[in-house]
């Protein structure tokens, strides 16, 4: 698929090998290729200028999710150092989705919304934190430049009070011990089964979301194995009933702090869910606020609730206890 002058080339990458023998722009940030096997992208393409990589990114239309436009191909991996190559990366990548079968056009997205996704589009004083998109500020209008249009909108929002105690939990609370709900710790001793236990919640809870792809138990396993070094147990909790864990909550200290020169005194809760039956109601909102206070407890100052789609039901949840502070946004374009 080539592009053409003696300068500038569109060039198709076949291994991570290749890809880290490139000279790269000053302006691109730096990219782990080993994701180009782990993600499974069904192509990456790199754009090259003077023998210089000014605009990457990765496709997928095999695995990629349905939407309402029909077939939709995904552009992940994305970065592009100038407007002119972004211009003539994503005019490509397009072309080759249509060639592929597909109508419409998701991006950014590195496989699905178990990766990496979505563009900042509004920034906040604070600086990035741990497991937030690393997008660049130029990114977004590059997409807009070639017709993509937002589609989706989402916000994470800062928790100065953790101590908040809402009154409609006492009665939450009764009547989940009436049930034999109870919460507990995750057992790092158990690490694997745990993780099987929340991927149960997991199909269930989120399997209604915008763009949901299913995965495999193994690549659930490998997403989070990572993240061990990282878990602090007083911060994920699940919730029990008889026996069978049916909702839970993950949180981390915000590590990136320390990057920044200051002190991890945040937490980050990334995600939490329960089963979407009518006795759980109430549930993720006890979870929530235990995770608060047990943070406080052990002397974090603040929480962020991250990445919370606009249109959530949580959202009302999360809207009790933080204030928004920065927010995000997907894009799709119809191929023609």
């Amino acid at each position: 698929m080539p592009i053409s002058n003696h300068n500038r080339q569109l060039q198709q990458i076949r291994s991570a090998e290749q890809y880290y023998e490139l000279r790269q722009h000053s302006n691109l940030p730096a990219f782990d290729a080993r994701l180009l096997i782990s993600h499974r992208p069904d192509c990456h393409w790199a754009f090259m200028e003077d023998g210089i990589l000014k605009a990457r990114c990765s496709l997928w239309w095999r695995e990629a999710p349905q939407s309402l436009n029909g077939k939709a191909g995904l552009i992940g991996h994305y970065a592009a150092a100038d407007a002119d190559s972004a211009a003539a990366l994503l005019g490509q990548c397009c072309q080759q989705l249509v060639k592929q079968g597909c109508n419409f056009a998701i991006g950014p997205m590195d496989q699905n919304t178990w990766r990496d996704y979505r563009f900042i589009i509004g920034d906040g004083v604070r600086p990035r934190f741990f497991l937030e998109p690393n997008s660049q500020a130029r990114w977004p209008e590059q997409f807009r430049r070639d017709g993509f249009k937002e589609i989706a909108w989402y916000t994470s929002s800062l928790v100065d009070d953790l101590n908040v105690r809402s009154r409609r939990l006492a009665r939450v609370k009764t009547r989940m011990g009436k049930s034999g709900i109870t919460i507990r710790n995750l057992n790092m001793d158990q690490l694997d089964s745990e993780l099987k236990s929340i991927f149960s919640v997991v199909k269930r809870a989120f399997q209604e979301n915008p763009f949901y792809v299913a995965v495999s138990e193994a690549d659930f396993l490998e997403m989070y194995r990572p993240l061990q070094e990282m878990i602090t147990t007083d911060l994920i909790l699940l919730a029990e009933h008889h026996g069978r864990v049916i909702g839970f909550i993950f949180a981390v200290p915000d590590v990136s702090q320390a990057s920044h020169g200051l002190n991890i005194d945040t937490v980050v809760v990334k995600t939490f869910g329960v089963f979407p039956d009518r006795i759980y109601g109430g549930v993720g909102q006890v979870l929530l606020e235990e995770v608060h206070h047990r943070a406080a407890a052990a002397n974090y100052r603040y929480a962020i609730h991250a990445l919370v789609r606009e249109s959530a039901p949580m959202k009302k949840i999360i809207a009790r206890y933080g204030v928004p502070f920065r927010r995000y946004a997907l894009f799709g374009k119809e191929l023609t």
